[in-house]
C-alpha cells in the first residue's frame, strides 16, 4: 500500500497543484487527481490502495465517477513513486475488466 514520505507545501496553479517537497528538495507539478491520491494516502498512515483512494473520491465528487478510476489512480500512485513522493508497502492487484 501507498505510504507518503515527507512533507510537501502547496500552491494551486493554473495546470493543478505546485509542491515543494521538504525530503527531497524538489519541486514538481501533479494534476487535481494525483493530488486528491497523495492527500488521501498521507491522511491514512496504514496506507490505501487505489481502489480505496476511488471510493474516497467518488464519496466527495458531485461527478460520475468513471470505471477506469482506480486505474487512473494507480497509474497516478506509480508517478508518486517515482517522484519520491510517496512509497510503496505491498501494491494490491487492480481487479479484472
Amino acid at each position: 500500500m501507498p505510504r507518503p514520505i515527507g512533507l510537501i507545501h502547496w500552491k494551486e496553479v493554473a495546470e493543478g497543484w505546485v509542491g515543494y517537497a521538504e525530503r527531497t528538495g524538489s519541486t514538481f507539478v501533479i494534476d487535481p487527481l494525483s493530488r486528491f491520491a497523495l492527500d488521501a494516502i498521507q491522511a491514512a498512515p496504514q496506507g490505501l490502495t487505489p481502489t480505496e483512494i476511488a471510493a474516497q473520491l467518488a464519496d466527495v465528487s458531485d461527478a460520475t465517477v468513471e470505471p477506469d478510476l482506480p486505474e487512473r489512480i494507480a497509474l497516478a500512485v506509480g508517478i508518486l513513486v517515482s517522484a519520491q513522493l510517496i512509497e510503496i508497502s505491498t501494491v494490491e492487484p487492480l481487479p479484472p475488466q
